[in-house]
């Protein structure tokens, strides 16, 4: 299984296409105009079905936002999307521990909300935006949020600090004047095998005053 990606809101006018085979007797086509949406077309034997990028996947595709990034791919219906960003997309910055939603390492945001992507199949994200830890470094410079997390020892081992980020980033976005009630809160569902709890709050506090 391949997955393509087609960027959006580059300057060129240039139209690049690219076929690739996905399994046995099936490609996927992608072609993308920059500036404009990725045309897709899935072709298997005996059919040919085509999609718009923005839109929704042809049957048998998953159509993936990631970090701004339109994916498409062909999945297995089994597949998290928590395997899928890490294993087919490169996305290693979504850790996985208990593949059971408990520990909360595995947070990536899906239009707005912060989800365990570990319990949450690839199939059900289709169309949707996701962001990922990967996403905060569209720069060479850190956001404010991260420098926070340096500046207040906010971790130790680092394991659990991309879903800290995420779980944080949706906290800040929806509340940006959490108290640290709130914060202890939204907060619960991510642990810290480290104990650095005081200095996580501490951090995202920080963001608040």
């Amino acid at each position: 299984m391949a997955f393509l990606s087609a960027c959006k809101g580059e300057t060129s006018t240039e139209t690049q296409t690219v076929t690739k085979t996905v399994g046995a007797g099936s490609t996927v086509t992608v072609t993308q105009t920059a500036g404009a949406g990725s045309t897709v077309t899935v072709t298997q034997p005996g059919t040919t079905v085509t999609g718009t990028g923005g839109g929704t996947a042809p049957a048998g595709l998953l159509h993936l936002i990631v970090n701004n990034i339109d994916y498409w791919g062909v999945v297995e219906p089994q597949w998290t999307l928590a395997y899928v960003l890490r294993e087919k997309l490169g996305l290693t910055g979504t850790k996985r521990g208990c593949d059971a939603g408990d520990c909360g390492y595995c947070t990536v945001i899906m239009d707005g909300v912060p989800i365990e992507s570990c319990i949450y199949l690839a199939i059900e994200a289709d169309g949707k935006k996701i962001e990922t830890v990967e996403g905060f470094n569209q720069s060479d410079k850190l956001t404010p949020l991260q420098q926070a997390f340096i500046d207040n020892d906010g971790l130790q081992c680092g394991f659990c600090t991309p879903g800290m980020l995420m779980t944080a980033k949706a906290l800040l976005a929806f509340k940006p004047k959490a108290t640290e009630a709130e914060i202890r809160e939204h907060m619960a569902g991510v642990l810290c095998r480290c104990g650095s709890y005081m200095t996580i709050i501490k951090s995202i506090q920080s963001m608040t005053a």
